[in-house]
């Protein structure tokens, strides 16, 4: 039951941390990432409990790859494609004021 309880507290921890530290993930990600680890750690403990330990080991080695493809799949950080745009409308004004500049 105390793991439990620390999966919780480091949940509010890393929750806090989310919305405290400027990282620039979107609101989604914001609660997205702590439910993410939250939910992985509680199904460790879970798998660690009915199983045996290589089990438990291939299980959430399983889990843990599944939640890197799903996260690599979401949108979770803020503005990337404003980003690029941004990126994009400097690079095309650089390149005018210097085609501009020199004509050659």
């Amino acid at each position: 039951m105390g793991n439990y309880v620390f999966a919780g507290l480091a949940f509010l921890l890393l929750l806090l941390l989310c919305f405290l530290v400027p990282i620039k993930f979107s609101k989604v990600g914001k609660w997205f990432i702590p439910a993410i680890s939250f939910l992985v750690s509680i199904l460790g403990i879970y798998i660690n409990q009915i199983h045996t330990w290589w089990h438990s080991l291939l299980a959430m080695a399983l889990l843990l790859l599944l939640t890197a493809i799903l996260l690599q799949r979401l949108p979770l950080f803020k503005s990337s494609t404003e980003t690029n745009h941004q990126n994009h409308d400097l690079n095309h004004q650089l390149f005018e004021t210097n085609k501009e500049e020199n004509p050659y």
